[in-house]
């Protein structure tokens, strides 16, 4: 009997522990979700820069070009490209 309620008393630590790890990752969310953000962003970067890599010993690769528009919003440009998948036709 004494081992199972250890593990109730461990199971009840436990639970008041991980509500009290989400209450603090809860008070800085908007500082977590900002991060998360950047990071995604870098991986995307990352990706292109790779693929573009790859590309680069196939022929002819081109860069993107990113033009900020008059109501400040990003843009990303492509004119004749083709998808890395699809390959020459």
């Amino acid at each position: 009997m004494e081992l199972k309620e250890a593990m109730e008393t461990q199971s009840q630590i436990r639970a008041v522990v991980q509500r009290r790890i989400y209450a603090k990752f809860s008070e800085s969310l908007h500082l977590w979700t900002a991060a998360i953000g950047t990071l995604a962003d870098i991986d995307c970067l990352i990706g292109l820069a790779r693929a573009s890599q790859r590309l680069a010993g196939g022929g002819v690769v081109c860069s993107p070009e990113w033009v900020i528009a008059d109501n400040e919003t990003s843009i990303l440009e492509l004119k004749g490209m083709r998808h890395p998948c699809a390959g020459d036709r």
